[in-house]
């Protein structure tokens, strides 16, 4: 099979270029207008999001903690999957980013995300952590002092292989996948879920669960496909979102299609849409100003 990868380099060598790069500067390209994109109030141009005012806001309010010598949380959207037995919170983070934290029994989870689609997830157990950081450039695993990088533009090579054993007796990684499984079995959709459900197509890919990224982009887009509406706050914003997911989906079957056989590139379509869906989901949050 690696020998298969490398000697069809040939014509995909341009697909390799163009992968590296969409997921680098596509998904970048959509949080810079985001704001005038939505259409809504919170987000027309030229007006900060409700996002930005609350990272804003604590910022300040932070400084004046910090000159009373007492410290100020930023207040977050709590909400619970009585289905999965998680508790999530969504909170404006430092830079613009937002923060998204879940507990599930023993398993801790932090994510955050960046309007480029950029992402970092920390997973504890009381025995293990790991953290997965995905960009439009690489994927990188740490876990028990071991860090392993799998960048964009390299060939193809064991590094993958070498995460898998890394992370092959994860607790972490068993108990996170296990909340997500619940999430899509009862078919949650709200935005921490749909947080979560994202990075488990990561955590499936690089444990060696090859038709996770599929499932779940399905998962994501189908709402879209069915024609069929969510009712609730911030329709428009949600809405939109999962147009864009459909987009997504489209685009990352097209791209598997071009590179069947080729198993190393189609694990680069899988973390374009990851970065592309990321985007998506933190413009949604911007646009609906915490507000769903």
């Amino acid at each position: 099979m690696k020998k298969r990868e490398r000697k069809g380099v040939g014509p995909i060598a341009l697909l390799v270029v163009a992968i590296s790069a969409g997921a680098g500067s596509a998904a970048r390209a959509e949080p810079g207008p985001a704001a005038s994109a939505f259409g809504a109030v919170s987000c027309r141009a030229g007006e900060p999001s409700h996002a930005d005012l609350g990272v804003r806001a604590s910022t300040k309010q932070g400084r004046r903690a910090g000159q009373s010598g007492s410290a100020v949380q930023r207040a977050a959207q709590v909400t619970r999957s009585d289905k999965a037995d998680v508790t999530f919170e969504i909170r404006p983070a430092n830079g613009g980013a937002i923060e998204l934290s879940g507990r599930s029994g023993e398993l801790q989870v932090k994510k955050t995300v960046q309007s480029s689609g950029d992402s970092v997830l920390e997973l504890s157990t009381p025995t293990d952590k790991v953290t997965f950081t995905v960009t439009g450039q690489s994927t990188s695993v740490t876990r028990g002092g071991t860090r392993v990088e799998l960048r964009r533009s390299a060939a193809a090579s064991d590094d993958s292989d070498r995460v898998r054993r890394l992370l092959a007796d994860s607790r972490a990684i068993l108990r996170f996948r296990a909340v997500n499984a619940a999430l899509i079995e009862s078919d949650d959709r709200s935005p921490a879920s749909l947080a979560f459900i994202t990075s488990d197509a990561v955590a499936g890919l690089l444990t060696g669960d090859v038709g996770a990224p599929r499932r779940i982009a399905q998962f994501m887009a189908r709402p879209g496909l069915s024609n069929v509406r969510r009712a609730g706050m911030a329709i428009d914003c949600y809405s939109l979102m999962e147009t864009r997911m459909v987009d997504a989906w489209n685009d990352y079957m097209g791209c598997v299609a071009s590179v069947l056989g080729y198993t190393y590139f189609q694990d680069l379509c899988a973390y374009r849409w990851v970065v592309q869906n990321e985007s998506y989901w933190f413009n949604f949050i911007s646009c609906s100003g915490f507000n769903f």
